[in-house]
């Protein structure tokens, strides 16, 4: 599990530092774009990237109140926290994930959001991470609603879907959540 550990924490480092980035606009698209490379180097294949800007630096320059609301989102991006982790066998995976698994076994990492939304720290992903032909690679992640209490997922196809995750046979704890749903969870 400490191979997993190392990973996930490699991960959220990498996802730390393009999100802040992402909202840097002292940094330039290129350096940026290094950054969000090497976040996204830790998806498999069939998840799409994420880490992207939505805008050039040239067109957010010079507009105050677009310079303000990058200033916000940079200053309330902060490190996720790992809750964590689930070592599943035999899960039951859609045909697109199935391809990029070595063997029959994934983990389930719970991590917190990477925007301080002034709440109690919770559940916000729940990144699947398997064993391909490249090394480990985060398959599939679900999102945790915290106005609805579930998981949801990220896309309807059911062939890039951990369907299942199969039978839990370790799991390893590391900092407790705060909000109500996600502890209770965390305690089962």
């Amino acid at each position: 599990m400490k191979e997993i550990e190392n990973f996930i924490r490699e991960f959220i480092e990498a996802e730390y530092t393009a999100d802040r980035g992402q909202h840097d606009i002292d940094l330039s698209d290129s350096e940026h774009e290094k950054l969000a490379d090497h976040a996204y180097s830790f998806y498999g294949k069939s998840l799409s990237h994420p880490f992207l800007r939505g805008e050039s630096v040239e067109s957010i320059k010079g507009d105050k109140e677009i310079e303000e609301m990058y200033l916000i989102n940079y200053n309330e991006t902060i490190k996720p926290i790992l809750f964590q982790i689930k070592q599943y066998k035999y899960p039951e995976l859609g045909g697109a994930l199935k391809s990029q698994v070595q063997n029959d076994e994934i983990w389930a990492c719970y991590v917190s959001s990477s925007l301080d939304t002034g709440k109690p720290l919770g559940y916000r992903r729940l990144y699947y991470i398997a064993k391909g032909a490249g090394g480990l690679k985060i398959i599939y992640y679900i999102t945790f609603d915290m106005k609805k209490k579930h998981w949801r997922h990220s896309v309807d196809l059911e062939t890039v879907k951990v369907l299942d995750p199969g039978k839990l046979i370790a799991v390893e704890k590391y900092q407790a959540p705060e909000e109500d749903f996600s502890l209770l969870d965390y305690n089962k």
